[in-house]
């Protein structure tokens, strides 16, 4: 039973490994893997020092980090689940008999495993810069980068289940890209720019993690339940609006429709 359960999700990280363009090219890998997560880490700890004004910290860099590993998973599994309506395996997904949710854990798993290689390589950027700034760096703390991976791949889920009714099903991916990083705070914290931001920011895996970091309360229990509370609510919502929105596409017969944005 359990080696069955096994080959199935080992199957489903196969075929989500295999759909991704970038891994057909060296080229490919190498700039999807490492030149695009350092230049978005470097990206952050600009924004963050306000333009260079003054030296970006430890504490900086592994927000950053964490940034490119939470954006890198939520989107990958945003892009999987739209190239799998163009190319036809959403209708295959839909009807298989059993291993649904099995088929699921190895494609969540597989686009988790590359968000954190993408974070690891954009923090190891980021310490390459902020090296001896700052308040003093953990290793153990690179255990988040995963976490923040993981923890996000809901928020993936949940963009992913709306792009199945629009008609442009990346749009939303790409505003959640560019304004996610904002509005948890990796650049500066919201709290300081609008009212209410940090309970905003809160709302999200990544918001929850950044200010973990900024306080250094990484382990704290509390903050951990708060953040798989948090994580596992993103993926309830977005299973359940996978599920309604689903069979709402197929009732008006778009859900094989795509524009590739």
């Amino acid at each position: 039973m359990m080696r069955g359960a096994s080959s199935v999700v080992l199957a489903a990280a196969t075929i989500a490994f295999r759909s991704r363009v970038e891994f057909t090219t060296k080229a490919g890998v190498v700039v999807r893997y490492l030149a695009v997560p350092c230049l978005t880490a470097w990206l952050f700890l600009a924004f963050a020092s306000g333009g260079m004004d003054r030296a970006p910290t430890s504490r900086d860099a592994l927000c950053a980090g964490l940034a490119t590993a939470a954006l890198a998973s939520s989107t990958a599994l945003t892009e999987l689940m739209s190239v799998d309506r163009f190319e036809g395996v959403t209708a295959f997904i839909v009807t298989a008999s059993r291993g649904r949710l099995l088929g699921w854990l190895g494609r969540a798993g597989f686009v988790s495993a590359t968000g954190a290689v993408t974070g690891l390589v954009g923090t190891t950027a980021s310490l390459v810069v902020t090296a001896g700034a700052g308040a003093v760096f953990s290793p153990t703390d690179l255990l988040a980068i995963p976490l923040g991976s993981l923890s996000s791949v809901g928020v993936g889920l949940t963009v992913g289940a709306i792009g199945l009714v629009q008609r442009d099903s990346l749009l939303l991916s790409n505003l959640v890209q560019r304004g996610l990083p904002i509005v948890c705070g990796v650049v500066a914290p919201l709290g300081g720019l609008v009212s209410g931001g940090d309970a905003v920011a809160g709302l999200f895996p990544l918001g929850l993690l950044v200010q973990s970091t900024r306080q250094e309360s990484f382990w704290n229990p509390h903050d951990l339940t708060t953040l798989l509370v948090c994580s596992m609510v993103w993926i309830v919502v977005g299973l359940l609006l996978r599920v309604s929105l689903e069979r709402h596409a197929r009732r008006r017969g778009t859900s094989e429709l795509l524009t590739a944005g």
